[in-house]
C-alpha cells in the first residue's frame, strides 16, 4: 500500500542529483537532440522534437538571462558553452492509472567550446507530473511534457545541480 501511493506521489524512484559547475559563459549552443534511440509513440511530426526541444531549451536559459541559440544537428557550434543530448522517450498515449509512464524523456551533456565535458544530465516527465498550465491549455500533453523537461535542463544549467534519470 505505502510503495503505491510513493508510486502514485511520484516519489518511487528520486534522480541522483550530482553537483556541478554553474554554467556562466557568455553565450550557450543548444544542438537539437537526437532522435535515433527514441521510444516514440506519437502521432505528431516526429522528426521536429529534437529541434522543438532544443528551440525550448535555448527559450527557458533567455527567459533566465543567458544569452543562447538553438542550431540544427548538422551545423557547428557557435557558443563557449554547448548542450547537446538525445531524446529518449516520447509517448502521447493515454497515462496509466499510476502515471508512471513518461511521456518525455531526454539526456545529454553540457561541455565547453574545447569539447571537455562539463556535467551529464537526465530528466523525465510524466503526464502526471505537469500541472495543467492555463496558458498552455492548447498543447498537447507531449508539447507540455517537453516544455517541463526544457524548464529542467535550463534550472540544471542555472543551478549547477544536475540530475540524472534512475536506472
Amino acid at each position: 500500500m505505502v510503495v503505491a501511493l510513493l508510486a502514485l506521489a511520484g516519489c518511487s524512484r528520486a534522480p541522483m542529483v550530482v553537483p556541478g559547475p554553474r554554467v556562466t559563459s557568455e553565450s550557450i549552443t543548444v544542438v537539437e537532440f537526437d532522435l535515433d534511440q527514441a521510444n516514440i509513440h506519437y502521432q505528431g511530426v516526429r522528426q521536429d522534437l529534437g529541434w522543438k526541444l532544443a528551440s525550448a531549451i535555448a527559450a527557458e536559459l533567455i527567459a533566465r538571462g543567458y544569452s543562447a541559440d538553438a542550431i540544427p544537428g548538422a551545423a557547428a557550434p557557435r557558443g563557449s558553452a554547448t548542450i547537446r543530448g538525445s531524446v529518449l522517450v516520447v509517448d502521447e498515449r493515454k497515462p496509466s492509472w499510476f502515471g508512471s509512464t513518461p511521456c518525455f524523456a531526454a539526456t545529454g551533456t553540457v561541455a565547453r567550446d574545447d569539447g571537455a565535458v562539463l556535467a551529464h544530465f537526465g530528466t523525465s516527465r510524466t503526464a502526471a507530473s505537469i500541472a495543467p498550465l492555463r496558458f498552455a491549455a492548447n498543447l498537447s500533453q507531449v508539447d507540455r511534457c517537453l516544455r517541463a523537461v526544457a524548464r529542467d535542463i535550463a534550472e540544471m544549467i542555472e543551478t549547477g545541480q544536475y540530475r540524472d534519470l534512475p536506472s
